[in-house]
């Protein structure tokens, strides 16, 4: 479902990813770990096309993210048709990105109405069955700031779900959220992976990505330093970076 062939980005002289080749199946649940600066988030926003590669080619279901090929060549595509790439790829993000003067049911149903042109009355129900899903019956008329981080979050989930994407991409969903909200939203994230859900997760929950994931991937420097199931990346790694990094951070 997601393929990356030798991705390379930089900014400058700055190198930030470097020949990174990994492929998600459909249905695996991916975990990327390492420490900061590492390119895990940079890789995940080149995912979904929002900072483009300098090299190497990325696929989501079998297309050229943020490309098309006439001939011999790639085009970047623009406009109407990115737009409709990217409705095959739900993002939630690290500070949730809601819109502050709409409703959590607006949050939810913008997508589908503006960018996807569904009708208004079965967006809207859509929404209330998703914030209900996520456990905010009772709550689609209320504005962000009157929600709180964790329920925020879930909103983002929410409105990642509406737009019936192939991919969700999740950068670092609980690292904004205080301490005792944090199992909230890991457990609607747990639920969304057990619907069969493709997913590519970056996060500093060891125990999350241990219990959920299908195969974890250790990224530090800009490259893959190892990935496999959860038992031999995070019980018995292989690099010494990676068991530097788990000593650190359990």
């Amino acid at each position: 479902m997601i393929s990356a062939q030798s991705v390379s980005k930089h900014y400058g002289n700055i190198r930030v990813l470097e020949d990174i080749t990994l492929d998600v199946a459909q249905g695996e649940v991916c975990c990327l770990l390492g420490p900061s600066g590492a390119g895990k988030s940079t890789f995940l926003r080149c995912v979904n096309h929002l900072e483009k590669i300098n090299g190497g080619r990325l696929l989501v279901d079998g297309e050229s993210v943020g490309y098309k090929q006439r001939g011999n060549s790639l085009h970047e595509l623009a406009g109407r048709e990115l737009g409709k790439q990217r409705s095959k790829i739900g993002m939630v993000f690290q500070h949730f990105n809601l819109y502050p003067h709409m409703t959590a049911e607006q949050n939810v149903s913008f997508a589908p109405i503006k960018v996807h042109r569904r009708p208004k009355a079965e967006c809207r129900q859509r929404a209330r069955e998703l914030l209900s899903q996520v456990g905010l019956a009772g709550k689609e008329e209320k504005f962000p700031r009157q929600l709180s981080g964790g329920e925020q979050q879930r909103v983002a989930i929410a409105r990642a779900l509406a737009i019936d994407p192939k991919v969700i991409l999740f950068d670092e969903p609980t690292s904004a959220l205080d301490p005792e909200l944090v199992g909230e939203v890991l457990a609607v994230i747990r639920g969304v992976a057990e619907t069969g859900m493709t997913m590519l997760v970056v996060t500093h929950e060891i125990a999350f990505a241990h219990d959920v994931a299908d195969r974890v991937v250790f990224m530090d420097g800009g490259v893959i330093v190892e990935h496999g199931s959860p038992a031999e990346v995070l019980e018995n790694p292989r690099e010494q970076r990676t068991r530097d990094f788990l000593r650190r951070v359990l």
